[in-house]
């Protein structure tokens, strides 16, 4: 675990609600107590009414995300009216009341808008709404983009892509690392805890705001130390809306690069709708959103060297000419061939059946400093995504929502999905990547001075990498490259990579990562005079299912030469001869399990000090429960289990005599050995973290304050054990040099 101090400290409100708080006063500036406040949503009609205390002051301290009027009306007094006003998610609202002398069906009208300063909490933070994201021209329109417009933000190209496994940049919050951010979907996490990316993407209509706590916090917000990212999700209304969209770019309406042939393809289609409305007037309401994007764009020009047509029956008299002249050698025993050509005898009929089937010729007409190939091939992406809230008013004082939003992401890239190939289709990648997220909020109030919440939800990814039809073994008739672990790769021909800056051809293991986060969350707030206390606890259950390999992800199941150009002075000419300097094979890729789970509480008293001074004192408790593997696939090394009599004898030239290694000395398994069980590491009981907050406005006027704060965090460290899973005895990886391809 990583603990943080960090100052100021946050607020008090739960992930996707607000707070509507003020006093009731007459014209001298007395308190008013049992003043009737009622706060109504303009959208949906619901109303909430409650009486201030002995001394003036009303809270309603669990609002959702919306537009609303407050009024406050006593005997003898005027009626109060704030006709229009809007709550974001974590955000303390300050409305104070004079009511002023008169009959109570008279009726005086507020217009001034609530104070900017927030004058109650010491959080520093900004919600964007959705007019914003909307309005605000965006390259890709991804709401993502706008995080970089806060203060003390940092991160990667807003312009990326931002679906799958790249749907998320990184982004650095007061420099802290960009994986102790903390994003959420109406307080729900939405992200791959290991991986820091591969988050749902909700389309920017679908979004009624979001807010990013930049800062410390207060008791009630855990789980991470960095940024706290949470996107409120839009809902129907008592009126229907809906909404049909279609954006798109398009090559032809480019202009030509002055030194390029021709326009790099680039197609660009993001097109959808969405409707929201009444089910039940004032009851029951409904929103639905569903968006698609076509896009092909290009992913970069590339080039390389191939072989030639003379080259590959063995002609490298080319190379006798031009500063880069090289003289081609018999392997066996080092005297130049004739004319550097290589005799058919000396041919690899493994390296010919290769060559033949899986590497294209020189482009025609191109020759760049040595340079013969070059490829522009597009990426292409398949993105649709879906987003359905339901939000259901049971009763006066209980009141629901749920919402399911998923993507499914299609990625084809002719490249590889890294990128490290050069030719195109040799072995490209297909991604295939369904993630869904979804959230339920029940909030009871049980009396007008306590409230209970309830929230509960589930993120999930799958990512999935294939391969395209190219680069199997089937498809070159003849091929007879022999393994040392049979059976492992798929029928895949083994990855060829070359020195002096020859194409090289990687073979990928299918990939496969799957991640889920379930967490279920108990909020309650208790108003008792000056105090507002607040306690909770939150569950979180986590695991993830990935390829894990310590060579590679498992690429190396299928094998992997290396040519230098050692043995004949060519890396392709080794290669035509089957000579490599070096050959790498995997027994076997591994799926790890991954299993885990955060249990938090914590317990808070906001405090009104003064009027115009309020201090909040909380503590949190995290236990982050230590990874485990379904099948214990974890160990790691202790000294107090390495046995000094079983030490390896090194010979004066530095080999080890055979027989006398033993290469898991030290290594402890979980569930077999380990003190800790399934796990290999002991826990952390000691994770207590206590958090001050002062907010002091000096002037009580909403226009200054000043605030101060202290907060010790802990985050969850990045997982060990998926890697802990390529330790042996799990994995083996055997490295032959100067061996043959044959």
């Amino acid at each position: 675990m990583t603990a943080f101090v960090l100052l100021p400290c946050g607020r008090a409100q739960v992930k996707s609600t607000g707070v509507v708080l003020g006093t009731v006063k007459d014209a001298s500036g007395a308190v008013i107590p049992d003043t009737t406040v009622t706060l109504k949503n303009n959208d949906t009609g619901s109303t909430i009414t409650i009486e201030t205390s002995v001394n003036g002051d009303y809270s309603f301290p669990v609002v959702q995300v919306g537009k609303y009027e407050l009024t406050a009306s006593k005997t003898g007094f005027k009626k109060a009216v704030f006709p229009q006003f809007s709550v974001s998610a974590l955000e303390n609202v300050r409305l104070d009341v004079v009511l002023q002398l008169g009959e109570v069906t008279e009726e005086v009208t507020v217009t001034s808008a609530p104070p900017l300063v927030n004058t109650v909490a010491a959080d520093l933070g900004n919600t964007v709404s959705g007019s914003q994201i909307n309005d605000l021209p965006l390259t890709n329109r991804l709401w993502t983009q706008l995080i970089l417009l806060e203060p003390g933000v940092v991160g990667s190209d807003p312009k990326q892509p931002g679906f799958g496994s790249n749907s998320v940049a990184s982004y650095n919050l007061n420099g802290l690392r960009s994986d102790f951010n903390n994003p959420q979907i109406d307080g729900v996490r939405n992200l791959d805890t290991f991986g820091g990316n591969a988050f749902v993407t909700p389309n920017l209509h679908a979004v009624s705001e979001f807010r990013i706590e930049n800062n410390s916090y207060d008791a009630a917000t855990g789980r991470s130390a960095g940024g706290q990212i949470n996107l409120i999700s839009r809902s129907g209304t008592n009126e229907f809306h809906g909404n049909a969209f279609e954006y798109f770019r398009n090559d032809v309406l480019n202009a030509r690069n002055f030194f390029a042939q021709s326009r790099p393809k680039n197609r660009y289609n993001d097109f959808g709708y969405d409707i929201g409305g009444p089910i039940k007037k004032d009851k029951l309401f409904f929103f639905w959103s569903e968006e698609w994007r076509r896009i092909i764009q290009s992913s970069g020009t590339r080039t390389t060297i191939v072989p030639t047509a003379a080259q590959r029956v063995g002609d490298f008299s080319a190379l006798l000419q031009g500063p880069d002249s090289r003289i081609i050698r018999d392997p066996d025993t080092g005297v130049p061939f004739p004319n550097n050509v290589v005799p058919a005898s000396k041919i690899d009929p493994n390296a010919k059946i290769l060559l033949d089937t899986f590497y294209p010729l020189p482009t025609p007409g191109f020759n760049e400093g040595g340079l013969n190939f070059t490829a522009s091939d597009p990426d292409t992406t398949r993105w649709r995504e879906e987003t359905i809230r339901l939000d259901y008013r049971i009763a006066d004082n209980v009141n629901f929502f749920a919402r399911f939003t998923q993507d499914n992401v299609l990625l084809l890239n002719p490249f590889e999905l890294f990128n490290r190939n050069v030719l195109p289709d040799v072995a490209g990648s297909i991604q295939v990547f369904p993630i869904y997220n979804w959230a339920a909020h029940a909030t009871f109030t049980l009396n007008p001075s306590f409230i209970s919440e309830f929230r509960w939800g589930s993120y999930y990814g799958n990512d999935k990498r294939l391969e395209h039809t190219n680069g199997f073994r089937s498809q070159a008739s003849g091929l007879n490259i022999p393994e040392l672990f049979p059976g492992n790769n798929q029928d895949r021909i083994p990855s060829l990579l070359f020195s002096q800056g020859y194409a090289p051809v990687v073979l990928p293991w299918p990939f496969h990562n799957a991640a889920f986060t379930q967490p279920f969350e108990s909020t309650n707030t208790w108003l008792r005079g000056r105090h507002t206390i607040r306690f909770g606890v939150e569950l979180s259950l986590e695991g993830k299912n990935e390829y894990i390999s310590g060579t590679g992800g498992g690429d190396l199941t299928n094998g992997q030469f290396f040519f230098s150009g050692q043995y004949t002075g060519d890396a392709m000419a080794d290669f035509l001869v089957g000579r490599a300097f070096r050959y790498d094979e995997l027994d076997k890729a591994i799926i790890g399990k991954y299993r885990w789970y955060n249990l938090e509480s914590f317990g808070q008293d906001q405090i009104k000090l003064r009027p115009n001074l309020t201090l909040t004192l909380g503590m949190r408790y995290s236990y982050f429960q230590p990874e485990w593997e379904k099948s214990n696939l974890i160990n790691v090394f202790l000294p107090s289990a390495y046995d000094h009599s079983k030490a390896p004898v090194v010979n004066p030239d530095g080999t080890i005599p055979p027989g006398t290694e033993n290469f898991t000395n030290g290594l402890v398994r979980a569930g077999e050995g380990s003190p800790y069980g399934k796990q290999v590491f002991n826990n952390n009981l000691n994770n207590w973290g206590p958090r001050i907050g002062l907010a002091w406005d000096p002037t009580s006027t909403g226009k200054m304050a000043i605030r101060a704060g202290y907060a010790i965090i802990y985050n969850r460290e990045g997982s060990w054990a998926e890697f802990s899973t390529s330790n042996p005895p799990f994995e083996q990886a055997a490295a032959v040099f100067n061996t043959l391809l044959s």
